[in-house]
């Protein structure tokens, strides 16, 4: 399980505290901008942080897809690692 939660550390530094900052659209790698997508569509958050609502459904989508990404991922994981049987020699 360590290495698995290397790798989680690694994204996380560089794309979501890396990528995430730049002001290109490369940072629509990044899952914290769909977060701010949907969380600007609370006025107080959105007149806070002047963060912009628009393509909030994109952002939904992308967000369920990577949910559902992830959970395939850790699926497989999962079945291989604690199903697989020893085959006899």
């Amino acid at each position: 399980t360590r290495r698995y939660i290397v790798l989680g550390l690694i994204y996380g530094f560089l794309v979501e505290v890396g990528i995430g900052h730049i002001p290109t659209n490369i940072n629509s790698l990044s899952m914290m901008r769909h977060q701010q997508t949907l969380l600007a569509g609370h006025a107080a958050v959105r007149d806070h942080y002047a963060w912009s609502p628009d393509g909030a459904l994109t952002a939904v989508v992308i967000l369920l897809a990577a949910t559902a990404l992830a959970l395939a991922a850790g699926a497989l994981i999962f079945t291989f690692r604690e199903y697989q049987t020893e085959r006899p020699s």
